[in-house]
């Protein structure tokens, strides 16, 4: 019996004791930054905009600042919550989805996690099954039904010092990703640890080039080729586009020169079919692998369509390239030009063409809708046909599938958010 009074007694000191754990600022700001992004878009009084919520952060991120363990951070967190407004009964809340789709990326278990005390857990769970219906302040929809901020005002009086206005750009965009990006599930990494990464780089840049830097850092984590960031002091800052006068494909884990882009710029120096092996004598794998956290891309063969742009970062107008033609060793230096600047030669005349075996290729980011009448008025008796997709396609795919159904038939479906339910999907 005592052994058990024992082991009952040192669980209970635990347990009491886990709340008066000191919190660095980092795990302050962390829940901080989840707590005001939820209370954006699920509290009732916020979500009609009846307060100026970047301020409200400003405010709560001030109050807090001298807080040093989790019980009496979670009581401030419940008494502040309390003083935006009373939680109405919600009717149209327990209505349950006619059609959800993406469970996987639907989670906000941590309102019910350490280290949130069982009031605040209680309060945060009466606001999830009364939250806010109707058009959100701060949500828009697309044509398409696509999110889109709304009443985020453009900061134009930013200020890259102020630590407040570096943290309000993080939180704004990491919760626009955790309630309304449908792939947030599938990023390489998980999106609270991207949270947890970026608050201390967020606080700890000492430039404004920096601070861009780590924008652009944390837009790359969300896996997504349309997600990129481009700033003119970034250009500057990393060489951002700058090129060499030739186009490179990753093959067999090396960058091969596949074609010339400017003849007259690349002054016989490179040839196609030439692996570059390193740059300023840094090997390329080095600068690849160094690089990736500023290289935007679904999946890795995405990002290798900027591989020049990666191996090139922080260089300026020309670079000594090491590179192997045949057996041969070779070392040149060759200017570097931004894209503008080059004459690209194009070889291809049209853009389809038969391969062998009576195979038809189509490469469907030049084909244009006039042409399609002719290209497949060719292709006709073709034993196949390669539409290439690896591109963007000119808005040629209704004149093609007329040529490929006789009726209409579904070809696609569409995802977009149940703006009633934060982070879910229909």
């Amino acid at each position: 019996m005592k052994s058990l009074q024992s082991i009952i007694l040192v669980a209970f000191i635990c347990f009491s004791s886990f709340g008066q754990t000191n919190l660095t600022k980092e795990s302050k700001h962390f829940f901080t930054g989840k707590l005001w992004g939820f209370l954006k878009y699920y509290h009732p009084e916020v979500g009609k905009g009846t307060y100026d919520w970047d301020s409200k952060l400003k405010e709560i991120l001030d109050q807090t600042s001298s807080i040093e363990n989790a019980n009496d951070l979670s009581a401030f967190y419940v008494q502040w919550i309390k003083s935006l407004g009373e939680i109405k009964e919600c009717k149209a809340c327990t209505k349950p989805s006619k059609n959800e789709a993406f469970l996987k990326n639907f989670d906000i278990s941590w309102i019910d996690s350490d280290p949130l005390s069982q009031d605040l857990r209680k309060l945060l769970k009466e606001i999830e099954d009364n939250r806010f219906q109707g058009k959100n302040h701060y949500v828009d929809q697309g044509p398409v039904n696509e999110f889109k901020p709304r009443n985020d005002d453009v900061l134009q009086s930013l200020e890259w010092s102020n630590p407040h206005h570096r943290l309000l750009v993080l939180f704004r965009y990491w919760n626009y990703v955790e309630y309304f990006f449908p792939y947030k599930y599938l990023t390489d990494q998980d999106w609270d640890e991207v949270l947890k990464e970026m608050i201390p780089k967020f606080l700890s840049v000492d430039s404004e080039a920096a601070f861009h830097r780590a924008v652009l850092e944390l837009v790359v984590k969300v896996d997504d080729s349309h997600a990129g960031f481009v700033t003119p002091l970034l250009k500057e800052d990393l060489g951002f586009d700058l090129m060499l006068p030739v186009q490179l494909m990753w093959v067999e884990e090396k960058p091969v020169v596949v074609s010339l882009l400017d003849s007259a710029k690349n002054q016989d120096i490179l040839q196609r079919g030439d692996v570059i092996m390193a740059i300023n004598e840094r090997p390329v794998n080095d600068l690849w692998q160094g690089n990736q956290k500023y290289v935007w891309g679904s999946n890795p063969t995405a990002k290798t369509r900027l591989l020049q742009f990666a191996l090139l970062l922080e260089l300026s107008d020309s670079a000594s390239i090491s590179f192997q033609r045949g057996d041969q060793m070779m070392n040149e230096k060759i200017d570097l030009f931004k894209y503008y600047e080059l004459k690209i030669e194009s070889k291809e005349k049209k853009p389809w063409r038969f391969l062998e075996d009576s195979i038809g290729y189509v490469n469907m980011g030049k084909l244009v809708i006039k042409e399609v009448d002719e290209m497949m008025e060719e292709m006709m008796n073709t034993r196949a046909i390669i539409f290439d997709l690896r591109n963007y396609p000119k808005g040629t795919l209704y004149s093609i599938a007329r040529y490929l159904n006789n009726k209409p038939k579904q070809f696609a479906k569409f995802t977009r958010p149940d703006y009633s339910y934060p982070g879910k999907f229909e």
